[in-house]
């Protein structure tokens, strides 16, 4: 059965004021409004036959209020008990989706702690790689003091300098590159958390905050980390 909310409406602004309370004082029985005026109340007809008397007499629309409600009441309590049925199925969904949401998070969090680590070991090779070079320019510069007799050894010394700068540079890029790759798990990261309706901060201020991050950059630009 369908529910005529409209008619229920319009017979409810037409009837008396709601809400009804049913009274009794040493009298008969009878349901008033909330201003005390009967809404429907015992009566005898003039020909000595009991009934009931409603404002507007019994087609008006308290009468029809009366009755529309109490035969609507049963469908209506099906269609409560049906709305709730769903909203206990959608908040288990959203239980669902929440659990799955969790678990994409702590996986992606674990993938970054990951490239965390590589980017460790990747800045520790290069500052190491770059010591060497500091210190064998060093030596180099004592060699070209102590004179040219040495000719031969500055050479093949300048030689590994070269090399050394070569395979410096090549791990600058790498390193660089490891950055970049870094950032966009970050922001793949962001992405995804974003999507299943988590909050997350934007890339730049998680890129300004990043320990590892900051020091690979500093390690790049050849200023201390100290």
């Amino acid at each position: 059965m369908t529910i005529d909310t409209q008619k229920l409406r319009d017979l409810i602004r037409q009837a008396c004021p709601l809400p009804w309370t049913l009274a009794t004082s040493n009298s008969w029985r009878r349901i008033l409004d909330p201003y005390h005026v009967p809404v429907c109340s015992p009566c005898a007809q003039p020909d000595g036959h009991p009934d009931l008397a409603f404002p507007g007499g019994a087609e008006g629309p308290t009468a029809r209020l009366l009755v529309e409600a109490a035969n609507a009441l049963p469908d209506l309590l099906d269609i409560i008990d049906a709305a709730n049925k769903q909203v206990a199925e959608y908040a288990r969904m959203a239980d669902q989706v929440r659990a799955d949401a969790d678990a994409k998070i702590d996986a992606q969090a674990t993938e970054i702690a990951g490239s965390r680590q590589t980017i460790e070991r990747w800045k520790a090779r290069y500052l190491n790689t770059k010591q060497e070079a500091v210190a064998l320019k060093r030596d180099i510069s004592d060699y070209i003091r102590i004179g040219n007799e040495q000719g031969t050894e500055i050479a093949e010394a300048r030689g590994q300098i070269e090399h050394l700068d070569k395979r410096n540079e090549a791990l600058r890029r790498e390193l660089g590159a490891l950055m970049r790759g870094y950032v966009n798990l970050l922001e793949n990261g962001r992405n995804r958390i974003m999507d299943l309706g988590g909050q997350c901060d934007p890339v730049d201020v998680m890129e300004a905050r990043d320990p590892w991050l900051r020091d690979a950059r500093v390690a790049l630009s050849g200023e201390s980390n100290g």
